[in-house]
């Protein structure tokens, strides 16, 4: 009787990198307090690159076998609620703007989280189905990608020569094109009113 393989396991085995969620290093910022600076300053976010590409830890999506793994910036955020694609009907008649979700299509345990405009109340639910969330993100962080850095040398690796034996490799040398803001400092910058 062949081995059953586990879920988990497959999905290391298929796909390494993913599943391992925001980077740790990455500064925790309550996203759901500071939603409503955020909203009301939108249209200046959009429209500057650094304030574009700024990423909260908890802005985050990922879904097992799907193409989407990554944190959502939050001018890609504000473009699909803009949108509205990644929006729903609170409860209470309002509209719950979600601002992660992850989960496997294996297994059905997808979930997200979401923050209603008009009663403040911060959501997390269960959902059957993920790919209504994970694909219309998809779209837009390839659609509006961060501009790629410029690479003066490449790196190159350890090599071995017959007559000189082992050749140490060269780190490569780049530099950003675009380094967007810190959460905290955004915020900062939004509150004060100095931009």
């Amino acid at each position: 009787m062949p081995k059953k393989i586990r879920e988990e396991d497959m999905s290391k085995a298929l796909f390494p990198d993913r599943g391992k969620g925001p980077d740790p290093a990455m500064p925790k910022t309550d996203f759901a307090r500071a939603l409503p600076v955020i909203l009301k300053h939108q249209e200046e976010i959009l429209k500057r690159p650094e304030w574009f590409f700024c990423t909260f830890g908890e802005c985050y999506f990922h879904g097992m076998l799907s193409p989407v793994n990554e944190p959502a910036s939050i001018g890609h955020l504000l473009l699909a609620w803009k949108n509205h694609i990644l929006t729903e009907p609170c409860d209470c008649g309002g509209s719950r703007l979600i601002f992660s979700a992850s989960g496997s299509p294996l297994s059905g345990s997808n979930s997200y989280r979401g923050w209603c405009r008009d009663c403040g109340i911060r959501h997390g639910r269960v959902t059957g189905y993920l790919r209504k969330i994970l694909k219309p993100i998809g779209d837009l962080l390839r659609a509006h990608r961060k501009p790629a850095d410029i690479v003066i040398r490449e790196t190159l690796p350890d090599r071995f020569c017959w007559s000189k034996g082992l050749i140490k490799g060269t780190p490569g040398l780049s530099f950003p094109v675009l380094v967007p803001v810190q959460p905290g400092e955004l915020l900062a910058i939004l509150e004060a009113g100095t931009h």
